[in-house]
């Protein structure tokens, strides 16, 4: 049975999946900075980050391991953890009647899940069955100036390169960044833990799985979710995804093909619009 699409009309009793990792702690600071309307939140994390504290609006909150228990009388779950433990905790957030908004992977290209830029594709948010995902973190990027040019013209084909951070691989993997910049720079060895291969001073293809079509999962991510959101089943994407040595902030080079001729002012124009 579909739910209502619309949260109630009051302050909400929300909980973080994945409270403390890299994801989850932004979380809890976009909802403090933008006051949103919580009246009670729950920190939930995996047994092993149990009982670590975080400060929330000048209160110390502890995180709980997650059970069943921790999801009664919930209206919101932002989830943060893993595909795996996102589908793990679905039915027991659906049968609370709360709505998940998921950060993973595990219901992105779910026909009867929304995709949801803000900025691209909100009116999309109304057909949701309790669960919304949010996309992958370059595909973002690359919507937010695919949508607003295609007004223009149509895109037929886009090629796009991206330059990723170690952020986007979790908390364990900055910190090996900074311990092993420091060997780097020390003269000493450097062996990578988390990631691959050291990325300190380096770059190299982004450490998801490559696939048969010689894609790495990533790149995939960007031309199945890019096409979802934009409604363009046969847009003509190529991606190319590096890791490159830096902390926080992904970046893209994009080069698009429309059926017409676009103008750069025009262009540009647009991108200052949207």
């Amino acid at each position: 049975m579909r739910q209502s699409p619309y949260l109630p009309n009051r302050p909400l009793k929300v909980a973080v999946l994945g409270s403390s990792g890299a994801v989850g702690s932004e979380l809890i600071k976009i909802l403090e900075q933008r006051d949103f309307p919580i009246s009670e939140l729950v920190l939930l994390s995996s047994e092993r980050s149990e009982g670590k504290k975080i400060i929330w609006k000048d209160e110390v909150l502890v995180t709980k391991k997650t059970t069943k228990e921790q999801f009664k009388n919930l209206d919101l779950v932002l989830a943060s953890a893993g595909g795996s433990i996102s589908k793990k905790w679905l039915s027991t957030i659906i049968d609370q009647n709360a709505l998940l908004i998921d950060n993973s992977s595990a219901f992105r290209l779910d026909k009867n899940v929304p995709l949801i830029v803000p900025e691209v594709n909100a009116s999309d948010v109304l057909n949701h069955d309790g669960v919304i995902a949010n996309p992958n973190c370059t595909t973002i990027l690359l919507t937010l100036v695919l949508a607003p040019l295609n007004k223009l013209s149509t895109i037929q084909r886009v090629i796009v390169s991206t330059y990723q951070s170690v952020s986007g691989a979790g908390q364990l993997a900055m910190e090996e960044l900074k311990l092993l910049t420091e060997q780097y720079l020390q003269g000493n060895p450097q062996k990578s833990e988390v990631l691959p291969y050291s990325l300190a001073f380096n770059l190299f293809l982004h450490n998801s799985p490559m696939l048969s079509n010689n894609y790495c999962e990533e790149e995939m991510k960007m031309v199945n979710e890019t096409r979802k959101i934009l409604n363009i089943a046969d847009l003509k994407l190529s991606a190319t995804c590096v890791r490159v040595p830096v902390l926080r902030a992904h970046s893209e080079s994009i080069n698009i093909e429309f059926a017409d001729v676009v103008e750069p002012k025009d262009a540009l124009e647009e991108l200052k619009k949207s």
